[in-house]
């Protein structure tokens, strides 16, 4: 294997000495393997039609041969068939040919010892199972074994089976073949002198341009050799004496650079030197020769140790081998003395190891540079950073306590919310619901009924002021949700237009309500929020116009999506106008409205308010305006599409009578830590047909969940001992507690929660104070309930007033001021007494205010009160 690989070394060296040969072999060996290629193919094309002609041939005898015996097998004449196959033998290349019975018994045979034998080899026992019809039994190189039935009028009666050899055929195919390689031997010659010719003119004037790189690269002087060629060649030597031209012009600038160097070298401020690896200084520059007080050419040649002490030569000498171990620069800090004049400095020094082209050490590059005063400026700086540090944490310190601070309090605000949506919600639920259970009883008188009725409306008055300062709460905490609801918008939009017109009409404003044609009727958005901002502007408007108009402009615009649209509305006034540097601050906290002399101010709330809401549904609002000329408050506001099926139908709830027949006895718990609570759920349940428990706490819930196994649960969410949450996670938990149905109670400002109650297992949400058709409708979607109803739709007793800005003007000036700082201050006493002298002059009037005064519609009387004041 050595001896091998030892000659094809050889070969491989031979061949790659010279691009002559290389072209010249490559060439021949090219077109050899064409050639040889060609050959086999033309000689297996050749053997292949041979081969063919042979096996027809055999298939045509055989053929003849079962034509001819058809008579002499019916006849069972072994004589005639024998004559048969004589008059076969004469065929070329016929090796053995046979007559066998359909048995294989030989009928006749070329070779009579065979005659009345039967072949037990395996292709003759093969031939006894397949079809009779022409079959190839052997194709083999020298030898084609073939069998054709014998048949008379269709009839199988035995086997012609032919052997012929292909001696013939082989021997042709050698003829060939050695024809053929005399050819391709002469073709490969004759390629090989052409190709030989053809590398030496292709390579010729390389020898040339070698022997020119030669000489370079030694250092010797050479001849340009002129090489007149256009192609690559001649390019190449075009670049060789373009690359010696150009190392010649870099040695030169090289000199030219060395003597630059030297020369910056010699100038530099920091000290420069040139060490081998054993520290054997081998140059530096003058400031170093400062430092040890001798010559550039005294130092050459010598050590540390010849110039400065022990101890000093040990570390230059340990930071040298540092700087040679770690392979790159290392930087170091070194007190020195200069030997000219005895100054002391620090030096940074930068030593870096410099090797050859090889690769091989041969030294340490020095860079020292004096940083004294740098180190002093440093020092004097950290100073003043540690000073300004402990300032910083001092500040920071301060800060994290604000911080703290605030958002204590941002706690305590949500949970001042929180208790006072509890602590609120919660007994007024009681007073609306018993108030509303007891005038749907038959037996209240309609005395009764009409004083329970203001019970209900007072109770609700003063649920929307209680949502009116939790809302103004949870604006300052974050905490204020987005009701998205589909609504009709040409509907709310007009029935605002209407509420406005009426103090529009009564300062002799003309107020227009312009919708686009084409806008979107059903929209979804918080209707309530964009009616509350609507209002607020459009009474602004009408408030501080004295005269010409208002108008309320709407119409939709395209959006970012298919399913969404952009709400535009404009409140455009002819009134006071605001002056430009007001406009920036308009929309802040207490910023009045209108300049300081106008008549009429607002508490500059209601624009910071509205702008707030406007951000919070995703909406801008601007405004445009002129002092003097009027002002265009505009609102844009994305809104979803709707459709009249996304409108929530209000129902007219009938008051609930009993439960229907044929029911289960429903078992419901009412879980409450307030008495008056249970006790309300407890007789508005019972009174229907319900079967009713009561706990007081999450705990009492679990202990009758356990022993009852009620169908629904309400349950209040806020309780001591333990809250609706818990207990609602534990009963989810216990046997049958995931049939239960669970409904939540919460008196909870923040909408948020709903989702927390939702995760803790409960079906549904009720928020308190709720109506009685509520917890009907609740009990009829959750467990399916059925009631029987009284005839008439149960329908919530509302004062009627027959005031009218107009009476209102009747009055004297002063009494309407009397009764309108009463009003805003909620005193009922000065109200009842305002009221009082009224009715002396205006008993009509004096009963409508009362009316509203006893229903606490105070908002009412203050409106009707300052459209006469504008």
């Amino acid at each position: 294997m050595n001896s091998i690989r030892h000659i094809f070394s050889q070969l491989t060296g031979v061949w790659s000495r010279s691009i002559r040969r290389q072209l010249a072999w490559s060439f021949s060996l090219v077109s050899l393997i064409v050639i040889l290629g060609s050959g086999y193919f033309l000689f297996s094309f050749q053997q292949n039609f041979l081969y063919t002609q042979n096996t027809k041939s055999a298939f045509d005898l055989a053929r003849t041969l079962s034509f001819s015996s058809a008579s002499w097998v019916l006849a069972n004449d072994v004589v005639g068939l024998q004559e048969v196959l004589k008059g076969a033998t004469e065929t070329t290349d016929l090796k053995f040919a046979a007559v066998l019975s359909p048995r294989g018994e030989v009928l006749a045979a070329t070779k009579p010892e065979y005659i009345g034998q039967f072949f037990n080899d395996e292709i003759s026992q093969k031939l006894l199972r397949l079809p009779s019809k022409p079959q190839i039994l052997l194709d083999e190189y020298n030898l084609i074994d073939i069998a054709v039935p014998i048949e008379v009028s269709n009839n199988f009666i035995g086997w012609v089976r032919v052997e012929l050899t292909r001696d013939t055929s082989n021997a042709n195919l050698q003829k060939i073949a050695l024809a053929g390689l005399g050819v391709a031997v002469l073709f490969v010659l004759l390629i090989t002198v052409i190709a030989t010719g053809l590398a030496r003119r292709l390579t010729k004037g390389l020898d040339k341009l070698a022997k020119v790189a030669n000489d370079a690269e030694h250092g010797l002087e050479f001849k340009r050799e002129e090489v007149k060629r256009c192609d690559e060649i001649g390019l190449l030597a075009t670049h060789l004496y373009r690359m010696l031209d150009a190392i010649e012009e870099g040695k030169k600038a090289q000199i030219e650079n060395t003597a630059k160097l030297r020369a910056i070298f010699e100038t530099l401020h920091d000290l420069v030197w040139l060490k081998n690896a054993e520290g054997v200084y081998l140059a530096c520059n003058p400031m170093f020769e400062r430092f040890f007080g001798a010559k550039e050419s005294e130092i050459v040649g010598k050590t540390d140790y010849d110039f400065v002490d022990l101890e000093l030569a040990d570390l230059f000498r340990a930071n040298d081998n540092h700087a040679m171990a770690a392979m790159k620069s290392v930087m170091n800090e070194e007190w020195v003395t200069f030997a000219d004049d005895g100054t002391r400095a620090l030096l940074e020094t930068v030593k870096t190891p410099m090797y050859d082209v090889n690769g091989h050490l041969i030294g340490v590059l020095g860079i020292g540079r004096d940083i004294t005063q740098r180190k002093q400026a440093e020092a004097e700086l950290k100073q003043h950073r540690d000073h300004l540090e402990n300032l910083v944490e001092e500040r920071t310190a301060d800060l994290i306590i604000a911080k703290e601070a605030a958002e204590a309090a941002n706690i305590a605000k949500s949970t001042f919310i929180a208790t006072m949506s509890h602590e609120l919600r919660t007994p007024l639920n009681a007073v609306l619901g018993f108030s509303e259970l007891m005038s749907r009883d038959e037996a209240t008188t309609e005395s009764q009924k009409e004083t329970l009725g203001i019970i209900n409306r007072s109770g609700a008055h003063l649920l929307n002021m209680i949502n009116d300062v939790l809302d103004i709460s949870k604006i300052e905490a974050g905490r204020l949700d987005v009701d998205i609801r589909a609504f009709d918008l040409i509907k709310l939009l007009n029935d605002i237009g209407e509420m406005i017109n009426v103090r529009a009409t009564s300062k002799q404003l003309f107020f227009t309500v312009n919708i686009a044609a084409d806008i979107q009727r059903f929209v979804k958005s918080d209707s309530g929020k964009l009616r509350q901002v609507l209002i607020n502007l459009l009474g602004n408007a009408v408030k501080f116009t004295k005269h010409g108009e208002v108008s309320l402009n709407a119409h939709t615009e395209s959006y970012a999506s298919f399913d969404a649209l952009m709400l535009v509305i404009e409140v455009i006034d002819s009134g006071v106008g605001i002056p430009d540097g007001k406009q920036e601050e308009l929309f802040k906290p207490f910023v009045q409205l209108v300049q300081e002399n106008a008549d009429v101010k607002g508490t500059g709330l209601g624009l910071a308010i509205s702008k707030s809401l406007i951000e919070l549904m995703g909406g801008r609002i601007s405004v445009n305006s002129v002092l003097g000329d009027g002002s265009t408050f505009k609102i844009e506001l994305p809104v979803a599409i709707a459709s009249l099926s996304d409108i929530a139908i209000e129902e007219n709830y009938r008051d609930v009578k009993s439960l229907a027949p044929d029911q289960p006895n429903w078992r419901l718990l009412v879980v409450d830590d307030s008495v008056d609570n249970r006790l309300l759920l407890v007789t508005m349940l019972a009174n229907i047909g319900f079967q009713v428990r009561e706990a007081e706490n999450g705990q009492e819930a679990i202990n009758v969940f356990e022993q009852w196994q009620p169908d629904l649960i309400w349950m209040d969410m806020r309780m001591p001992v333990m809250d609706g949450y818990e207990s609602t996670s534990n009963i989810r938990q216990l046997a049958g507690g995931d049939k239960v149905k669970i409904i939540a109670l919460t008196a909870s400002a923040f909408i948020d929660q709903h989702n927390d109650i939702i995760k803790a297992g409960c079906d549904a949400v009720l928020h308190k104070p709720f109506h009685i058709p509520e917890i009907f409708a609740a009990l009829s979607n959750q467990l399916g309930v059925k009631f029987i109803y009284q005839d008439a739709p149960v329908t919530a007793i509302s004062p009627t007033s027959k005031l009218t800005a107009d009476m209102m003007a009747t009055l004297p000036v002063e009494l309407r001021e009397e009764l309108h700082e009463a009003t805003l201050t909620l005193d009922t006493d000065d109200i009842e007494a305002v009221i009082v002298k009224i009715r002396i002059l205006e008993p009509e009037i004096a009963d409508s205010l009362e009316a509203l005064a006893k229903g606490y519609q105070f908002d009412q009387i203050i409106q009707l009160i300052e459209a006469m004041n504008g």
